[in-house]
């Protein structure tokens, strides 16, 4: 029986996995293009949507999956066993008479001693623990952008209903001006200064254009290239905490953030690094196996024996000390993460606290003011009450004032993106935990 028998089955075998290693990739590839498409097309895009995008387009978060797969590689390979080694050889060959020589087959075999290899994978599973983690951290940071981007677009729907209404009413009162100037009952410069209150509201609709072309660029990237439209974003910039403070201060949430977690698991590593460094100490014991035949006769002959390094000079103590430092440096790192993540929840509590009794006190105290006073002025300024200035005056408070409200619901929605980034809550929960 011979290979040539199997020769055309064999190259077959090697044709279809050559054939599926080229068909599998693209198969995989046809399908994420394929639900993003499906996601695209919906009427209305949501906040779960894009977050799902960014998973399937988001070159980012594709590096952070890529890296888990290189130290789950070197997680695999950490397990494996030296592989024997098989040697041929002639030995004492004699000069006088050729026949006379000694050759032998010799199988040798490293035994690792002292727990080296289960230090090695547990070490490399360490670090295969650390850097779920930090893929982890990645997806919370961009989750954060992609929230941002969100509430910029709601932001900027809300912004351009608000700067029609408000040229409307610099419309209004660029009418009256030009109305009591033809009339003779007014200057001209009265119809100058609410030329420029419409420019103003203009100038307002032009930065808000240039502000959604950044965006827009800003989609490019953190999508992956994929064309979100932003027309079908559904969604509010209604405060996602609801009334009160549903997240006080002693809420525990922030001490399981992804950067407090993949710190501690670096220090884990890196004391399984040492770990296996000290054990690295130990050498290696060889052990040998020979079959021959020597001299004129080919008698035969065994040999067998064992070797071990003697750890005189070189005791690892070069790896070891750096690997200690390794892990004093691992442990200051978890330090900064939990002082940071404190940092970073007292300044996220405070902005949100801050920004929400700013919009309170103006959406429910001075717009209503500001409207009524503005809705004053117009009559006076009609029956000539009132100076044209005033009248402007008002009107510039009015447009003032919603402009900060806009400003101010944008501000906080990214307030609370911040903070339920921070502790995990809200769309920010992996599944299976509460939103």
């Amino acid at each position: 029986m011979t290979i040539s028998r199997y020769l055309p089955l064999l190259i077959l075998i090697w044709a279809v996995n050559a054939v599926a290693d080229d068909v599998r990739p693209y198969s995989l590839q046809t399908s994420v293009d394929r639900e993003i498409a499906q996601i695209v097309a919906r009427p209305s895009l949501g906040l779960d949507d894009l977050f799902r995008i960014a998973e399937l387009a988001n070159p980012e978060l594709a590096v952070a999956r890529t890296d888990v797969l290189i130290r789950t590689g070197r997680m695999s390979q950490a397990g494996l066993y030296p592989n024997p080694e098989l040697s041929f050889a002639m030995e004492e060959v004699s000069v006088d008479d050729p026949a006379f020589n000694k050759r032998k087959v010799e199988l040798s075999q490293a035994i690792l001693i002292g727990g080296r290899r289960g230090a090695a994978v547990d070490a490399a599973r360490a670090e295969v623990d650390r850097v779920l983690e930090t893929e982890q951290e990645a997806r919370r940071e961009i989750y954060g952008r992609i929230h941002a981007w969100w509430a910029n677009q709601l932001h900027y729907r809300e912004a351009e209903a608000e700067i029609t209404d408000l040229a409307v009413e610099a419309e209004r009162t660029l009418d009256m001006a030009r109305t009591r100037f033809e009339a003779r009952a007014a200057p001209e410069a009265h119809v100058t200064r609410a030329l420029l209150e419409l420019y103003d509201v203009e100038t307002a609709r032009q930065d808000l254009e240039r502000r959604r072309v950044r965006s827009a660029a800003e989609a490019g990237v953190v999508f992956g290239g994929v064309d979100v439209p932003p027309e079908r974003i559904r969604g509010s910039l209604d405060s996602a905490l609801g009334a009160g403070d549903p997240l006080p201060d002693d809420a525990t949430g922030g001490t399981d953030h992804p950067s407090l977690r993949a710190a501690r698991r670096g220090v884990e590593a890196a004391e399984a690094r040492l770990e296996t460094a000290r054990k690295e100490r130990i050498p290696d014991l060889n052990l040998f196996v020979a079959y021959g035949r020597s001299g004129p006769d080919a008698e035969h002959f065994w040999e067998g024996g064992v070797s071990l390094p003697l750890p005189l000079f070189h005791r690892n103590q070069g790896r070891v000390a750096e690997t200690a430092s390794l892990v004093i440096r691992a442990r200051i790192e978890e330090r900064l993460a939990v002082d940071g993540l404190a940092a970073a929840l007292t300044s996220a509590r405070a902005d949100h606290r801050t920004l929400r009794t700013q919009l309170d006190r103006l959406a429910g105290d001075i717009e209503p003011a500001a409207e009524r006073a503005l809705t004053q002025a117009r009559v006076a300024y009609r029956s000539g009450r009132l100076a044209f200035l005033e009248l402007v005056d008002a009107q510039r408070t009015f447009m003032d004032v919603r402009l900060r409200i806009l400003a101010l619901r944008l501000d906080l929605a990214l307030a609370e993106a911040d903070l339920m980034g921070l502790l995990g809550a809200g769309p920010y929960a992996l599944e299976g935990e509460e939103r």
